[in-house]
């Protein structure tokens, strides 16, 4: 019982870099994936203003549970991406992340209440979504950029195999 439980500890031990990698491999898609969620969801809280009925509670409940959770995973990853950069600084990261966070949020409140004022429930909504879908086109700009840096990479790596 012991042997298999020392081949078990080896074999978590031998996998735990291949894991580590394949979760910063997935921030990228999985934040992406969040911001398009998000977008969908002031969507569903627009519609949840429209009075629908007995519709509209049940849509803008769902729309900000899926907001929230698209937040929260954003939020997370955004960290794991920036505690990976300079370990030894995340204090002073974390500062500049979290103000950067601050004023985006006030940003936001500000554009959404005067998108509010002029043009009601839609609007605000519209205004929100229109700042996730800037956030997501950042990212996609950036994604492709990372794309384009690895398929250069790999052909320059497999040019300098070639003359070997």
């Amino acid at each position: 019982m012991a042997f298999l439980l020392a081949d078990g500890m080896r074999g978590a031990r031998r996998l735990a870099p291949r894991r580590a990698s394949a979760r910063r491999q997935l921030r990228w898609p999985v934040t992406g994936a969040a911001l398009t969620l998000m977008a969908a969801s002031f969507a569903l809280i627009g519609l949840g203003g429209a009075r629908l009925g007995p519709w509209s509670l049940a849509l803008l409940v769902i729309g900000v549970l899926v907001m929230d959770a698209c937040v929260q995973a954003a939020h997370v990853i955004n960290q794991s991406v920036i505690y990976d950069l300079l370990p030894g600084a995340r204090s002073r990261l974390t500062t500049i992340y979290m103000t950067t966070y601050f004023i985006g949020g006030a940003l936001g409140s500000a554009g959404g209440s005067q998108a509010y004022e002029h043009w009601g429930w839609a609007g605000a909504s519209i205004t929100a979504a229109g700042f996730t879908v800037l956030g997501l086109v950042a990212w996609l700009a950036d994604y492709r950029e990372r794309e384009d840096g690895l398929r250069t990479a790999a052909r320059a790596s497999r040019a300098v195999g070639t003359r070997a």
